[in-house]
């Protein structure tokens, strides 16, 4: 074997080993961050923020348009719709992201989530936005930083 096909091969090894433990796809592990519920990333917690929040995977998103064809811009990023109690999303209404029981996430790769599993997720919150008609708990916009299974 070449020195650079061991070179190569070490660093393919390097680059498997780095999913390994807490951390799953293209994700660290969970970061060591101030806990917040769903409810309190959409309602009291200080934004801008990062924040741990324990809770079920829901629903997947997945922007997807086909080559060649003009699409409208997506609703939502790719990326997962969580719940704290793994109360099923309803999929015929476009508006149940503004219940207070429900976050969107958005994630590179979404499809690395398991649909009812539950995960820590670490996140950063960065903004706030009114509910659709003023009364509905405000929309937050969150990234994932990290995750990993729950116990």
């Amino acid at each position: 074997m070449s020195r650079f096909a061991f070179v190569a091969a070490l660093a393919c090894l390097g680059a498997l080993s780095a999913c390994d433990g807490d951390g799953v796809g293209r994700y660290p592990a969970p970061l060591d961050l101030p806990s917040a519920s769903v409810v309190e990333l959409r309602t009291t917690a200080p934004v801008p923020g990062r924040y741990n929040v324990e809770a079920t995977v829901v629903k997947i998103t997945r922007c997807y348009c086909p080559p060649d064809v003009f699409c409208a811009p997506c609703l939502f990023a790719d990326g997962v719709v969580v719940s704290e109690t793994g109360a099923p999303f309803p999929e015929s209404d476009a508006d149940s992201l503004d219940a207070a029981g429900y976050l969107h996430v958005a994630a590179e790769d979404p499809e690395q989530f398991e649909r009812g599993g539950r995960y820590l997720l670490s996140v950063s919150v960065e903004s706030r936005s009114e509910g659709v008609d003023g009364s509905a708990p405000p929309i937050v916009w969150t990234d994932l930083l990290g995750y990993g299974r729950a116990e």
